[in-house]
């Protein structure tokens, strides 16, 4: 096949420099007289030409494929591996979690949270009675 390849490379330049050399005396003949004589390789040469450009397209789409493949791959290594992994060695809040005792700084949070309600709780009371103060003097 690379021999094949090979003698069309040679019959095409030697093609190219024949009509680059006689093309006085070629145009002098006429385009039919030039079409009977030039017919066979102008239909060789539209025949490859067509099938390159379909060939093009398989190999456009070949690449595309192997490409997508690989950026699949790519992906999929990236999310199977851990990027950061994080050891802590203080064993603190193991132990609390092991007894299940509450630290002191829970018993704060939750009596910080106790007293947000309570204090939210009475917001609601007083807006309420301030609206209905309000109400009393529109009336009047």
């Amino acid at each position: 096949m690379q021999k094949q390849r090979m003698n069309v490379e040679y019959a095409v330049d030697w093609l190219k420099i024949l009509v680059q050399t006689h093309s006085s005396q070629l145009m002098a003949l006429g385009s039919e007289d030039l079409l009977n004589k030039f017919g066979p390789c102008i239909g060789l040469i539209e025949h490859r030409v067509n099938c390159l450009k379909e060939l093009s397209k398989v190999a456009g789409r070949l690449d595309l494929l192997i490409n997508q493949i690989k950026r699949n791959n790519n992906e999929d290594n990236l999310n199977s591996a851990n990027v950061l992994v994080y050891e802590d060695n203080d064993s603190s809040d193991s132990e609390i979690e092991d007894t299940g005792e509450k630290s002191a700084s829970d018993d704060e949070w939750d009596e910080d949270i106790e007293e947000d309600v309570e204090n939210m709780d009475q917001d609601d009371e007083d807006n309420d009675e301030s609206d209905a103060d309000d109400a009393e003097e529109m009336e009047t």
